[in-house]
């Protein structure tokens, strides 16, 4: 998947719908919303969605995580 490959800096802010310039917080009430809205359990059809929304997440939510994904430096990191 495409989300997964990490070749920009802007995809998985794209993905949560949110700005680059958004706060933890701000990640994070994004994130739940479209984590209730694809989880498989509500939506069986969703389940790569959530995967993908988790993933953004979990990469933009960590600090270091997400200064290396803003520089485009992650990819290399992992």
């Amino acid at each position: 998947q495409e989300i997964y490959s990490l070749d920009d800096n802007q995809k998985l802010y794209t993905l949560l719908g949110v700005e680059r310039t958004a706060t933890g917080q701000e990640i994070k009430k994004a994130y739940h919303k479209l984590a209730v809205q694809y989880h498989p359990d509500k939506n069986p059809a969703g389940s790569e969605m959530f995967k993908q929304v988790s993933f953004a997440y979990n990469i933009l939510s960590d600090s270091d995580q997400r200064r290396m994904y803003d520089s485009k430096s992650l990819k290399k990191h992992i």
